[in-house]
């Protein structure tokens, strides 16, 4: 029975990866046609998908093992059979409970362990500190900005706004309680309403939910580097600078720009701040893709095409799933023929020595 729940984890991988991969390659084509901010509510949208697919995949995978199928027989001594529809390790051979998929799955549950749970309590515990060390902002214009951004975007929740002398760069976290990390640098007005616009952008768009949905799936399939693709092509940091800067000129974009280059040159780093931290990008590359991004001029389809052409990309995903899913299954159940076929001949040759 191992093997069966181990292949009932696993098979989303597969399925996973080939909507991801396709998804990707569907995204560069995109790219031409859409702004950044439309595309990168397309890959929420598909974010949200895979997530509510695992479930349902891991659910339809053990629906097909545990299926049985009824077969009547006109006879005296048979009145009907039963049997599994899907072959498996487990059903078919005596492999189901062997000590390499034990191992496997030990090891897989210690990586999420290791990944997930720690690295949640860890951060958390250091939230908690630079919150202890950091000072409530108190002069006037932040606070006025802060409330006129936060009418602006129609958030309904108190946003608190914190400085720190080790923060390296502005950063917001929570979605209840949402919390926004200023470093001690002296900011003008358009440069602290720049920050803020930018930290309430992520706020508003529920950025910090995808991210952590991300996160999930990275943990529970750490060892899948594919995730990790699908990861670093997580748009919303173009996006946001997309909306924040709209319907600012020339000049005031330059202004911005360079407040992102001295975030990014600033030297003072900690690892357990660069985990949570998303206001200049994960990599020098991302950064340099944010800059050249701002350059470009901005391309926006229609809404109506842009619902449809989104409803067609989504749409191909499920069917994608389910085909994939049903492959693999056949597969499992081909393999299987095989492995009993040549046991049983090999039993037979072992027996006819004798």
């Amino acid at each position: 029975m191992m093997s069966d729940v181990l292949f009932a984890l696993f098979m989303p991988i597969i399925v996973l990866n080939i909507v991801i991969i396709l998804m990707i390659l569907i995204k560069n084509i995109l790219e031409k046609i859409f702004s950044t901010y439309q595309l990168s509510a397309l890959l929420k949208g598909f974010i949200l998908y895979i997530t509510i697919s695992l479930p349902v995949i891991i659910t339809y995978i053990l629906y097909r093992f545990l299926y049985i199928e009824k077969i009547s027989i006109t006879s005296e001594d048979i009145s009907s059979l039963y049997f599994i529809k899907d072959k498996t390790v487990s059903n078919s051979t005596n492999l189901g409970n062997n000590i390499g998929f034990i191992i496997f799955l030990i090891l897989w549950f210690i990586g999420i362990l290791v990944l997930g749970v720690i690295r949640i309590f860890r951060e958390n515990i250091f939230l908690r500190k630079l919150e202890g060390l950091s000072k409530s902002v108190s002069d006037d214009t932040s606070i006025e900005t802060k409330e006129r951004l936060i009418n602006e975007f129609g958030i309904k929740r108190d946003v608190k706004l914190f400085t720190n002398s080790i923060v390296p760069s502005p950063f917001i976290i929570g979605f209840i309680k949402p919390k926004v990390f200023l470093p001690e640098n002296k900011f003008s007005g358009l440069e602290t309403e720049f920050i803020l616009k930018h930290e309430l952008t992520h706020l508003s768009s529920n950025d910090y939910i995808y991210r952590k949905l991300i996160f999930f799936l990275c943990v529970i399939y750490w060892f899948n580097p594919v995730v990790y693709i699908l990861s670093d092509n997580f748009i919303n940091e173009m996006a946001c600078d997309e909306q924040v800067l709209k319907g600012y000129k020339k000049k005031e974009k330059i202004v911005y720009m360079k407040l992102l280059c001295e975030m990014a040159c600033d030297k003072q780093d900690t690892t357990n701040i660069s985990n949570i931290i998303y206001f200049k990008g994960k990599t020098e590359k991302n950064f340099e893709r944010r800059l050249k991004n701002m350059m470009k001029a901005k391309k926006v389809i229609g809404k109506l095409s842009y619902i449809l052409v989104s409803a067609l990309v989504l749409g191909i995903c499920p069917v994608v799933s389910y085909a994939a899913t049903n492959a693999a299954m056949d597969f499992q159940s081909n393999a299987v023929d095989e492995l009993t076929e040549d046991t049983g001949i090999r039993s037979e040759e072992r027996r006819v020595g004798k």
